[in-house]
């Protein structure tokens, strides 16, 4: 079903006359992946700045599936989940945020926070609990 409705929006098309069981992404969304690599490469080469943006939202559950984006999105940009509907990145991915909120027509239900304090769990557990870092540190 889903992969029906991506194909009628022109972003994969199938491989073989078997129906989906191989599918290629058009070239928007292969430019859109290398993108995203080459974006999270230079947030991460600039350094950190010591701040941390923190993403809040609040998406009515009739927009469900541009909730679904949106998470899938900061995932990809590598924020981290603090709650279901907090998140947190150590960079600063506002206008990518902002753009990308705009065009789901979701800006309205977002809020993002710049700040160096935090209150409560230690930053170092906190940042561990976040990204697993033990289970990142395995897999290297």
């Amino acid at each position: 079903m889903q992969l029906r409705r991506l194909h009628r929006r022109g972003l994969i098309f199938p491989i073989g006359k078997r129906g989906f069981s191989f599918v290629r992404l058009n070239k928007k969304l292969e430019s859109i992946r290398g993108e995203f690599t080459n974006l999270k490469r230079r947030k991460y080469n600039q350094g950190w700045d010591k701040k941390w943006r923190i993403l809040i939202y609040d998406i009515p559950e009739k927009y469900k599936i541009k909730r679904e984006y949106l998470r899938k999105f900061l995932k990809n940009l590598g924020f981290g989940k603090v709650q279901n509907s907090c998140w947190v990145s150590p960079y600063d991915y506002s206008r990518e945020v902002s753009l990308f909120s705009q065009e789901q027509k979701i800006l309205n239900y977002i809020c993002i926070y710049e700040g160096k304090f935090f209150a409560g769990k230690k930053i170092d557990l906190l940042v561990e609990d976040i990204w697993s870092l033990n289970e990142l540190f395995n897999e290297y």
